[in-house]
């Protein structure tokens, strides 16, 4: 099975194997989703459910039909295992989902042209349409998904590659899908997303404190 690893753009709800929601994982990881949608603010669009499943299959995914937002007890398996960063790379991975949810994967060729400097834009430039324009959406994905997890207070910086070869070997994913970019072109997006999240973050940050402080101008 083709999965779309950390993107699953489902059509069809899924009933069978969701978490109940007094299951103390579910609670923690719907936590984090609530401090995710609250710094997100968008008023907008109706907020999305938020389910967890005990199938091992899509390892987090968004259904447009039902207007849910999902998270598989494996992959919150692997989230735990990192000890202080835990939570971090939870939420990381469920930011991704909101902002794919959120941006309606809106950018397309745009963001590949205005990253021109990122190597990443090469690759998805050589590559087929419909893997060209999934690679874009997970660079959107990654780099607004990075910023709503900062700015809700989860520190996300260096936690999605190891989370990335660690889902695929838990999931037992060769390194190539067809149809999907690679692994190896998935931790690249991951590292230089990251590069440029953490510039537009320092520039935030002055930002607020010149707010602070009244220099507006």
């Amino acid at each position: 099975v083709a999965l779309l690893l950390l993107s699953a753009i489902v059509i069809e709800a899924r009933e069978v194997g969701l978490m109940n929601t007094e299951n103390y994982k579910y609670k923690v990881a719907k936590q984090v989703f609530e401090k995710l949608i609250a710094a997100k603010g968008d008023k907008q669009m109706q907020v999305p459910e938020f389910v967890m499943s005990t199938e091992k299959r899509y390892v987090a995914w968004i259904d447009n039909r039902k207007i849910q937002i999902g998270l598989e007890e494996a992959a919150y398996n692997i989230c735990i295992s990192y000890g202080e960063d835990s939570l971090n790379t939870m939420a990381a991975l469920i930011a991704h989902e909101i902002t794919h949810y959120y941006e309606k994967h809106s950018w397309g060729k745009g963001f590949t042209t205005a990253f021109i400097d990122l190597d990443i834009s090469e690759v998805a430039k050589t590559t087929s349409k419909s893997t060209n324009i999934k690679m874009t959406n997970e660079a959107e994905a990654n780099y607004l998904g990075g910023f709503l997890a900062y700015s809700a207070g989860f520190q996300t910086f260096g936690v999605m590659p190891k989370f990335l070869v660690d889902v695929y070997s838990e999931y037992d994913l060769p390194e190539k899908i067809p149809g999907y970019p690679s692994l190896d072109d998935r931790l690249k997006l991951a590292v230089e997303s990251e590069i440029k999240l953490e510039e537009l973050i320092h520039i935030f940050d002055a930002a607020n404190y010149m707010i602070i402080l009244q220099q507006y101008s």
